[in-house]
């Protein structure tokens, strides 16, 4: 992940969501799917947690 400022940072990803994932392309492949991962923090709510959201994106071929 990289930072406003430039910086990079690195989070583990569990076993599951990697699993997932996979799963997720090989039902639309051979289709291109690229991913996009938003993360929130809320320091009010809970500051120990990032909330992490993965976007699957599929580019589909245009019809002639």
């Amino acid at each position: 992940m990289r930072l406003g400022d430039g910086d990079r940072l690195e989070l583990p990803v569990p076993e599951r969501v990697l699993k997932w994932l996979k799963e997720k392309e090989r039902e639309v492949a051979p289709l291109k799917v690229s991913k996009n991962v938003r993360i929130q923090w809320r320091e009010d709510k809970n500051p120990e947690a990032l909330k992490v959201q993965i976007v699957l994106r599929v580019e589909r071929p245009r019809p002639p």
